[in-house]
């Protein structure tokens, strides 16, 4: 039988009663069936099709790739990079919270392009798996900041220090001039109180958004301190003026900049007010226009590192026909736990 069936030819067609054996021997072992199914194959034995072999190349890919975590290159547009891991189960949202812990790019932020720009995961559904979202292993991942949404702490303090005081701390400047602005802000209380120094003299503000009222007094090198009290006109608390602020604030990526890469320091500077070109501190730095008013003035634009903090401001005079000059101020921005905080009032 084996020499006539070893042709190709079917069990059957050689009077190989299959049915028969198994009812006289009894139904045999899983181990038999499986040496006498090799048996047969290696004869060239037609056999029913189990599917054995018959998956395609790619399928059998596929399901290899499902078992081992995947990577990808995360870039932002400076270069920075960082190599990241994840499942292909994993999901589109875990995958760009991923990034925000690795580049500092918030995800409401973000825009995440693949394999130059036919794919955006911005526009993806969340909760796709990166291997449904078309990702795949070891792919190039361009990360994009499109926009600045922060989330303000309820207590924080934010200080100013004038830019051309760490450039040149000899340089001579108008008694006038703000130097420092040291603020403090609870929102949960909607207060917020500010010191404004100058060369020879401060002033200090109190603001009471629920009584509406500013107190605080100016000072004056020669003539002394002068107490004032007033009202102020806002129907908002403070938590919501300060958010329609961030709300109104816009990224900044075309125009006239105030910050350049220092390469570019050498350049003229569009503004003539501007005695130099402000340097970028670092890389991935975003500028934001908030043109909000500043004791008098306007802070007109900000600039944020790669984490999303404040590290650069721009103060302009309140009127642009002022002959005042544009100052640059170094920002130092400071959450504070409520818990510890007792002072600001």
């Amino acid at each position: 039988v084996g020499a006539t069936a070893g042709a190709g030819v079917p069990l059957a067609a050689v009077g190989v009663d299959v049915a028969g054996d198994a009812e006289a021997f009894g139904a045999p072992g899983e181990s038999e069936v499986a040496l006498d199914t090799a048996e047969a194959r290696g004869a060239g034995l037609a056999l029913p099709s189990d599917g054995i072999g018959e998956r395609s190349s790619a399928e059998s890919s596929d399901q290899a790739c499902d078992t081992f975590a995947w990577t990808f290159v995360a870039s932002l547009m400076s270069g920075h990079s960082a190599q990241l891991s994840a499942w292909p189960a994993t999901s589109v949202r875990d995958l760009q919270r991923d990034i925000e812990s690795a580049l500092g790019v918030p995800v409401a932020c973000q825009r995440v392009l693949v394999r130059d720009s036919s794919l955006d995961l911005a526009t993806c559904r969340q909760d796709l798996s990166l291997k449904d979202a078309g990702l795949r292993n070891g792919d190039a991942l361009s990360v994009v900041w499109t926009s600045w949404t922060p989330e303000l702490p309820p207590i924080f303090k934010v200080k100013l220090e004038a830019s051309f005081q760490r450039r040149n701390r000899r340089e001579s400047y108008s008694s006038r001039l703000e130097i420092a602005y040291e603020v403090k802000v609870n929102i949960p209380k909607d207060r917020a109180s500010a010191v404004v120094w100058r060369k020879n003299d401060h002033d200090r503000y109190t603001y009471d958004f629920r009584a509406r009222k500013v107190s605080g007094n100016r000072q004056h090198w020669m003539a002394g301190n002068t107490p004032f009290e007033r009202d102020f006109d806002c129907q908002a608390s403070l938590g919501e003026s300060l958010q329609s602020y961030v709300e109104r604030s816009a990224l900044v990526s075309r125009g006239h900049l105030y910050w350049h890469a220092p390469a570019a320091l050498t350049e003229p500077c569009a503004d003539a007010r501007i005695e130099e070109a402000f340097a970028m501190p670092g890389p991935d730095c975003r500028e934001i226009e908030v043109d909000a008013p500043w004791f008098g003035k306007r802070l007109h634009r900000i600039l944020v590192d790669g984490s999303g903090s404040p590290v650069r401001a721009v103060i302009t005079p309140a009127n642009p026909r002022s002959e005042e000059r544009v100052e640059e101020y170094d920002v130092s921005f400071v959450p504070v736990e409520a818990a510890a905080n007792t002072a600001i009032d």
